[in-house]
């Protein structure tokens, strides 16, 4: 039988996970693979859904060819949704590292709204701001100083009139380069491993990056100890997940494995995790203390490090603030001064 395949792009990420969802819950109920998706696929033909339903096709027939489950799914989800399914397999516990990883998503994606949900009134206050001294430096105030006999009617008024200009003229780009250099600020939070990264992060820097990076790996290593998988597997298994920031970190740990090191919280001391996290690892007894101890501080770390996150955010919207604050009083005083000027003409 001939089967359709399906383009991942027009098939949204959600739609994936829910099938994929729906998929686990059939093997929780004792099915085998091959009838978990013989029955989705019948599920999809009563309800018209083709895109369900050409997926469990294609699944079911790989499964009768003998076939690996993973390579029924190849080229029909999503690259980082097939590693985490074939990881979840390998391992025994795919249901509860999908569950795990789709939690990890959520609160990362919530963390981010609610990050930028802070900084959106600010920055529209901000840009309204500088909007206003635009058109105040580029329109107004030229023309109301052809009415003033003064060369220089005050310091604030030749603020504005500079700064509109020189937003008119080059503020296009200043935001072009602002959001820029955000991207590859995050590009670099990702990807970019030298020990001078590792020197700015003792002042703050990629804090985001790094605290994200831990949560995913305490909880992602703590979900593989509990089902009985090693240590060296579990680091192995999901370098193919993370991003290169956490490959080496997860790199480091294998080698203080390799060279025979037995407690977990030394292996895990790459600069990573917290010294809080460390010492509870250290204080945990027992290996399997340590690894429910692992488990329940992975549970609270999102909690702890959104506060952390968050005293930077408080910093960043101070500045804002004040920033804004700033531009508002020498707005006014060049309002003043101008007015003043034209008074005493």
């Amino acid at each position: 039988m001939r089967m359709v395949r399906l383009d991942v792009n027009r098939w949204s990420r959600r739609r994936q996970w829910q099938w994929v969802e729906d998929y686990c819950h059939w093997l929780q109920d004792g099915c085998s693979p091959l009838q978990a998706a013989k029955a989705m696929q019948l599920s999809a033909e009563e309800y018209d859904l083709q895109r369900e339903q050409q997926l469990a096709q294609r699944l079911y027939h790989c499964l009768r060819r003998g076939l690996p489950l993973v390579t029924g799914l190849q080229g029909w989800l999503d690259r980082e949704l097939l590693q985490v399914f074939a990881l979840g397999q390998q391992s025994y516990c795919l249901t509860e590292l999908l569950t795990q990883y789709q939690q990890f998503q959520q609160q990362r994606q919530q963390l981010i709204l609610k990050l930028w949900r802070q900084r959106l009134y600010p920055l529209f206050i901000l840009l309204a701001v500088l909007t206003a001294m635009t058109v105040a430096g580029t329109s107004y105030f030229p023309r109301l100083l052809k009415y003033v006999d003064q060369i220089t009617p005050g310091w604030a008024v030749a603020i504005v009139v500079q700064l509109g200009e020189w937003l008119l003229r080059w503020g296009w780009l200043a935001a072009v380069t602002v959001i820029g250099v955000f991207g590859l600020y995050q590009w670099i939070g990702q990807n970019w491993i030298s020990t001078r990264r590792f020197k700015f992060e003792r002042f703050g820097l990629f804090a985001y990056q790094r605290a994200l990076t831990a949560v995913w790996i305490t909880q992602m290593v703590a979900l593989m100890l509990r089902h009985r998988l090693s240590l060296q597997t579990t680091l192995q298994r999901l370098q193919p997940l993370s991003t290169p920031y956490a490959q080496h970190h997860l790199h480091c740990m294998s080698q203080r494995l390799a060279r025979g090191e037995q407690q977990l919280a030394e292996v895990m001391s790459t600069g990573l995790l917290t010294p809080q996290l460390l010492f509870r690892l250290r204080n945990s007894g027992r290996q399997q203390a340590v690894v429910e101890g692992l488990w329940r501080t992975a549970l609270r770390s999102s909690e702890s490090i959104e506060r952390g996150l968050m005293l930077r955010q408080r910093i960043m919207l101070t500045a804002l603030y004040s920033t804004i604050i700033i531009l508002m009083v020498i707005l006014i005083q060049a309002s003043g001064q101008l007015m003043m000027a034209i008074l005493m003409s």
